[in-house]
């Protein structure tokens, strides 16, 4: 069982660093003018959110 939740926690570690690079792109084209490219919420916020799911 831990094996499992470790390669879970593998997985999602690595989705996130896939999907977080991509987050500012994806906010700029839809909010140029947000500025929503905060290092420190996209950064924080994507493994927070994809973690507790896995």
């Amino acid at each position: 069982i831990a094996v499992a939740v470790a390669v879970a926690v593998a997985v999602a570690v690595a989705a996130s660093y896939v999907v977080v690079p991509f987050l500012p792109l994806l906010c700029d084209v839809r909010r140029p003018r947000a500025g929503c490219s905060r290092p420190g919420v996209t950064v924080s916020g994507a493994p927070a959110k994809l973690l507790p799911t896995a």
